[in-house]
């Protein structure tokens, strides 16, 4: 039993030891070094209307403008008009020809236009299919990048507070930025940077705003260094 208890003790004291010795090294380290993850806005665009979707312009998929009309939704109202002028016929072989040309819509198409510039990145439903207003129809990508996101472990947070300098770097340049955001409490890592730091864990997640332009990819893995130094935070 003496034996098991000076075990005990020993593991304890080693764990003191070790986090003595670990908090004293965040405590002088000048910086931190991570891999971090780039996010670009995106916006949904939902179904302005109960309808069908009559088209998606393919051309404007890549790169789309504030307000280009990248769809169309036809109104159910005009199959009812069509289907009757089949069932019952008009006398009429203009209003007959006009029903059934779907280029030729009297009206009954609602144009759906880009609230952002950028690029479509993800169709919700293709030409042909039905929706209801509200429902997800693409969801567009800006091209500028709006931050980019490091998890850190909270052992890590010494030093760093809401405006401390940060490096953001590519395999071509090299970018400030400044943290914008620090997170309370431990999240799930994404996907895309657990793979790449061989973490499966949690953390504490941070934002970082540039300071720059720069031509950065939505989801591009970038390595991030933040000074950790008092000096490494701005003052106002």
């Amino acid at each position: 039993m003496k034996i098991k208890r000076n075990i005990g003790v020993v593991i304890w004291a080693a764990a003191v030891v070790y986090l003595c010795v670990h908090n004293m090294n965040a405590a002088q380290r000048d910086s931190i070094v991570t891999t971090g993850l780039v996010i670009h806005a995106q916006q949904t665009i939902s179904a302005p209307i109960t309808g069908t979707v009559h088209r998606i312009n393919p051309a404007l998929l890549d790169s789309v403008k504030t307000q280009d009309a990248v769809a169309a939704l036809i109104d159910p109202v005009y199959y009812q008009i069509r289907d009757q002028v089949r069932e019952k016929g008009t006398g009429d072989s203009s209003l007959t020809d006009m029903a059934e040309d779907t280029n030729n819509l009297m009206g009954f198409v609602t144009s759906v236009e880009t609230p952002i510039a950028g690029s479509v990145t993800k169709l919700h439903v293709l030409p042909g299919a039905g929706v209801l207003q509200g429902e997800p129809l693409m969801t567009i990508t800006s091209l500028d990048t709006d931050y980019i996101m490091i998890y850190v472990d909270p052992s890590e947070l010494v030093g760093i507070n809401l405006d401390t300098k940060a490096q953001i770097i590519t395999d071509r340049e090299s970018i400030e930025g400044v943290v914008s955001q620090i997170g309370v409490s431990l999240v799930d890592i994404p996907n895309e940077l657990s793979r790449s730091m061989f973490n499966t864990g949690m953390g504490v997640p941070i934002k970082i705003r540039l300071t720059g332009e720069i031509n950065l990819r939505h989801a591009q893995l970038v390595d991030v260094q933040i000074s950790t130094s008092p000096s490494a935070s701005k003052t106002h």
